[in-house]
């Protein structure tokens, strides 16, 4: 994807800037906490970024361990 005016890049990913802005918002709507120091046999992926993430100890997890945020974008856009 070329860099256009509505399109920003997070984390190494290039992304429309509508739905980078919907991820935020999600992520920012929920409580976080860090998930356990463990692998994964497969990955999940931050849904600010997408990007995979196969290692918990570099991520942030909701409560009910549904969805995560790696802690760049945490750090970055989600925490206050």
């Amino acid at each position: 994807m070329g860099k256009t005016p509505n399109t920003v890049s997070v984390n190494g990913a290039d992304m429309e800037r509508s739905f980078f802005e919907d991820n935020v918002a999600e992520a920012k709507a929920l409580d976080w906490r860090p998930s356990a120091p463990t692998s994964i046999e497969d990955h999940v992926h931050c849904i600010v970024c997408v990007k995979a993430l196969r290692s918990m100890s570099l991520s942030m997890v909701d409560p009910l361990g549904h969805r995560y945020v790696c802690r760049y974008c945490f750090e970055h856009y989600v925490s206050d």
